[in-house]
């Protein structure tokens, strides 16, 4: 967001989640207004820029181009000028796409990361829950062997209530 906001000279925001929130702005204090909000739904919604200057949702001070990953729309980065002005100029665009792409670069990482950290707690999970029921297991398997062989002698001996050694 930081160079975002540098090389195009403008705030800059990234935005994610439903309804779609910043996760990061610059400057940090940066107002988002509900047109505003409701052009950055717009733009993860259609998968196309929205705002300001673009062909849908242009009552915003705001301008937002789509995070797109190969699978589904992330996010979506936003620019707007104190001044009022369109924030990327037609020649800027190619320059704006390879930005977004790191972007969602950065958020696949990001998404895997968490991925992998989670299979890696399901894991360890069954492996403790594995050692326990082992443990039990070992711990009960000497008295249990003990009790069928007393049950069996009984029914054997007859002297015994059978249905008390049934039970």
């Amino acid at each position: 967001v930081r160079e975002l906001g540098r090389l195009f000279e403008a705030n800059a925001v990234v935005m994610r989640g439903e309804p779609p929130s910043p996760i990061a702005a610059r400057p940090s204090h940066a107002i988002l207004t509900p047109s505003d909000i409701a052009a950055a739904a717009w733009a993860m919604e259609s998968g196309n820029p929205a705002g300001r200057g673009a062909a849908a949702v242009d009552a915003t001070e705001w301008v937002f181009y789509p995070i797109r990953s190969e699978s589904a729309v992330m996010g979506a980065v936003g620019l707007a000028r104190d001044d009022g002005s369109r924030p990327v100029a037609s020649g800027q665009l190619d320059l704006l796409d390879s930005l977004i792409d790191q972007v969602t670069l950065a958020l696949e990482r990001t998404r895997l990361e968490e991925e992998a950290r989670a299979f890696a707690q399901v894991r360890e999970r069954d492996r403790v829950r594995s050692a326990l029921l082992s443990s039990i297991g070992q711990d009960l398997k000497g008295p249990l062997s003990a009790i069928t062989r007393a049950v069996a002698a009984l029914r054997r001996s007859g002297q015994a209530d059978k249905e008390l050694a049934a039970t």
